[in-house]
């Protein structure tokens, strides 16, 4: 039998993916019995992974109606934007200054593999096959890597719960974005050690994919919530007892 502490951390992580693939979209209510069958255990270890969501901003929990997925606004989403170009452009200047040779050449094979999904992203999407994990873990294991590379831990943290919460609010925007900076052209930019060069590699990285989406979500939210199918995400609030 699996440890109270092993349970939950199963809870949170599956619960984790489900919002990241839309099976628990924003405005989704979780109902605390229905989740527990789902997952196939009892609803204590459900009731902490819940909490664990709320932490990292994945989840609001209304006092005497229960707990939903969050949902953003587009001033939100911005500010989301904002922060990860900050973040990341520091993380490349830092890189820039302190990888080596061997820890470029790992992040390298990451990095390839994430532009060749990239590349692959408007078949898919075309096709009908894409999904939000296939070209989002990839992705996360470059940028939070070059943090961590970078000895940058505290920033790898809050870039991962940064990219994360970006990735709930891809909603029904899934046009390919154009890609003016590859991940393999950051990394050529910080093995020339010059910390300028590599953090305009980065933010021009972010920053082409935020000018892609945003007028997007401007023009029909405006800067109020991204209302991603129906905003109830089908059925009634949970309340406490669920």
């Amino acid at each position: 039998m699996l440890e109270p502490s092993t349970l939950s951390e199963q809870a949170f992580s599956r619960m984790r993916q489900m919002i990241l693939d839309g099976e628990l979209p924003p405005g989704q209510w979780l109902k605390k019995r229905q989740i527990s069958s789902l997952l196939s255990m009892s609803p204590t270890p459900v009731v902490e992974a819940i909490r664990r969501l709320q932490h990292d901003g994945l989840v609001e929990i209304n006092p005497g109606w229960g707990a939903r997925v969050k949902t953003w606004t587009v001033s939100e989403i911005a500010q989301l934007a904002d922060m990860r170009l900050a973040l990341e452009g520091t993380v490349a200047r830092r890189a820039a200054e302190t990888l080596d040779s061997h820890q470029l050449a790992a992040l390298r094979v990451i990095a390839i593999q994430t532009d060749e999904l990239d590349q692959d992203l408007a078949t898919s999407i075309a096709h009908g096959r894409f999904k939000e994990g296939t070209i989002f873990q990839p992705d996360l294991d470059f940028h939070r890597g070059l943090a961590r590379e970078a000895g940058l831990l505290l920033i790898a943290r809050e870039i991962d719960r940064l990219r994360v919460l970006q990735a709930t609010c891809r909603t029904m925007f899934l046009t390919l974005a154009p890609t003016e900076v590859t991940h393999l052209q950051i990394l050529d930019a910080i093995a020339t050690h010059d910390g300028d060069l590599a953090e305009r590699a980065m933010r021009t990285h972010i920053q082409s994919n935020v000018d892609h989406y945003m007028p997007m979500l401007r023009e029909r939210f405006g800067s109020g919530p991204v209302v991603w199918k129906s905003e109830s995400g089908g059925g009634l609030p949970a309340t406490e007892e669920d």
